[in-house]
């Protein structure tokens, strides 16, 4: 039989399990896609912290370190940061509790 013909005649069991495959294939992708989208964020709201926590002296004519903190602006950047990063890692556990249950 030619696989055209073999297509228009594929039915039941064997059809529906090609596209059930099919589909959660997709679906588990898309869930590994969000997953490396927020874990990506995180890593960068990480490394955001880490360059704004870095307030020592850039070269050896000053002696004055913070000189140019503008302190209100440091805290709300620094609080705003950790509740953004709380609130990703809420959704990566949340698309990783997805993923072991629908896929695992």
């Amino acid at each position: 039989m030619g696989k055209f013909k073999q297509f228009l005649t594929e039915t039941g069991d064997k059809l529906i399990n090609k596209r059930a495959d099919n589909l959660t294939e997709e679906t588990k992708q898309e869930f590994e896609d969000q997953k490396r989208l927020v874990e990506k964020k995180i890593r960068n709201i990480e490394n955001d912290i880490v360059s704004m926590e870095d307030l020592s002296v850039r070269n050896t004519q000053t002696l004055v370190v913070g000189e140019t903190l503008n302190t209100k602006d440091w805290v709300n950047k620094r609080i705003n940061y950790a509740l953004e990063l709380r609130d990703l890692k809420v959704e990566l556990e949340t698309i990783n509790g997805l993923i072991k249950e629908y896929f695992d």
